[in-house]
């Protein structure tokens, strides 16, 4: 028997992404994408499951995050080199 609600943890294995990404892509799913709110009680945060695989079939799992932008600027050479010493 499937338990209803899944954890963090599981929501990301589900997504097929480490915790930590579904850490930083969790508020743009919800406000972009429509991913399902998690529960409004309690700790650790639980999703319903009917609902989060209702999403992966509609939606799809995201992509890999792209890279950060990397930074520019003379203080930016400044700090890589100070990084090397």
């Amino acid at each position: 028997m499937t338990r209803p609600f899944v954890t963090t943890a599981e929501v990301a294995a589900m997504l097929g992404i480490s915790r930590g990404a579904f850490y930083t892509l969790c508020e743009g799913l919800i406000e972009d994408r429509a991913f399902p709110l998690p529960m409004p009680y309690g700790r650790p945060k639980l999703w319903r499951r009917d609902m989060v695989e209702a999403w992966i079939s509609e939606q799809g799992r995201p992509r890999a995050l792209p890279p950060a932008p990397r930074p520019q600027g003379s203080n930016v050479y400044l700090l890589e080199e100070a990084r090397r010493a």
